[in-house]
């Protein structure tokens, strides 16, 4: 794993994979020794630029959603069930896809547009995307259903975290969000939400 993105906890071994340039595999690693157990290959993805990891119950959701230029138009969450995932080391992934509802420029924007993301979390039945914005160092938050599909990501909210959001977690036990990410001067910081975050 050279270029490990998001990371998973699941039945206690660490799930990861790499952000681009590699084959579509998540990577199964022990908690305790950091040896690798096991590589899942999703027979119908492609590692575009694979940025984050999340859970539910039943399924796994892989983010191919980083957009360092702002000019994709092949944005999508793959969706493996958990149970071909524990029981295989190939599976075949649902799809959903997804543009968001106000980008009307695709040109190719090098490290400066607000359409960038490299967080998603599952919540109360969708998928939260947090965005990495370049041009203003906020994070705009979307929604999308967790069904596969092709849609239309709605905009539900906004935070001027002065830097650029790398990471996303929801804990489901104090309805909590941790985001990650660093700031123009490449210092890291974690951003916690509780549940008066609005």
């Amino acid at each position: 794993v050279k270029e490990t993105s998001g990371l998973l906890f699941l039945n206690g071994k660490i799930i990861t994979h790499n952000d681009s340039g590699d084959n579509a595999n998540l990577y199964e690693i022990d908690s305790l020794s950091g040896n690798l157990e096991r590589t899942i290959s999703i027979s119908n993805a492609t590692n575009v630029d694979w940025e984050d990891i999340s859970e539910n119950d039943t399924h796994i959701f892989i983010a191919d959603i980083g957009n360092n230029n702002g000019n994709r138009t092949d944005l999508k969450i793959y969706k493996i069930s958990k149970p071909d995932y524990l029981n295989n080391t190939s599976v075949s992934a649902e799809i959903i896809s997804f543009s968001y509802e106000d980008q009307t420029d695709f040109s190719s924007q090098p490290n400066s547009s607000n359409f960038d993301a490299e967080g998603i979390v599952v919540y109360r039945n969708n998928l939260l995307i947090f965005t990495k914005n370049w041009a203003d160092f906020k994070t705009n938050v979307y929604k999308i259903p967790t069904t596969a599909g092709n849609y239309t990501a709605v905009k539900i909210s906004s935070a001027d975290v002065e830097g650029l959001i790398t990471g996303a977690t929801y804990n489901l036990e104090d309805d909590s969000f941790f985001l990650c990410g660093y700031n123009t001067s490449l210092i890291p910081f974690l951003i916690y939400m509780s549940e008066n975050r609005m």
